[in-house]
């Protein structure tokens, strides 16, 4: 399934010394490609002085800290979920990325091409994967992604659908 989550809050942290920081109380990952869960957040550690940070809990969003590191990136990138049993397949269809490298643990960041797209992508379990990508490609993304990956079964789906996906998660599952 597809999820749209551009609604849900998205902010970007750089700093020389973001080993440091703990952008709404939870540590910044050391390494790039690395992400933390903690309090309803996701931070992906992007390289040696960036991070995103992206609220997929069920709670109210937080506020935007004061810190001059961290800016509010929501109204900037299309977020969307793509959750089900065929991610790898629908992955496959669309990037070249090696989301499901042996060898190395889930979640994990991969920065690349989607569709020949700029995108973040978090590939939280086997079975859903965040995209985040410059809103302006939103629409004919989405449209390419549902053409191209039709095959794999990939179809329209609500935000309940990544709320049961996010705890599964948090479960282990």
């Amino acid at each position: 399934m597809l999820v749209d989550l551009s609604h849900r809050a998205r902010w970007d942290v750089q700093d020389g010394a973001i080993d440091e920081l703990r952008p709404f109380g939870v540590a910044v990952p050391r390494d790039p490609g690395d992400v933390a869960i903690a309090s309803g957040l996701m931070i992906n550690r992007m390289n040696r002085t960036q991070a995103s940070v992206w609220h997929i809990g069920p709670g109210p969003t937080p506020a935007t800290p004061d810190d001059v590191a961290v800016t509010d990136t929501t109204d900037a990138n299309a977020w969307i979920a793509i959750v089900g049993d065929a991610v790898a397949g629908v992955m496959e269809h669309v990037t070249s990325l090696d989301l499901f490298e042996p060898g190395r643990s889930l979640p994990r960041l991969i920065q690349g091409p989607v569709l020949g797209v700029p995108c973040q992508v978090v590939v939280g379990s086997r079975t859903g994967a965040l995209l985040t990508f410059a809103r302006g490609y939103a629409q004919t993304f989405a449209d390419a992604l549902l053409d191209s990956a039709a095959p794999a079964g990939l179809g329209t789906g609500g935000e309940r659908v990544f709320s049961e996906h996010v705890a599964a998660m948090a479960r282990g599952g």
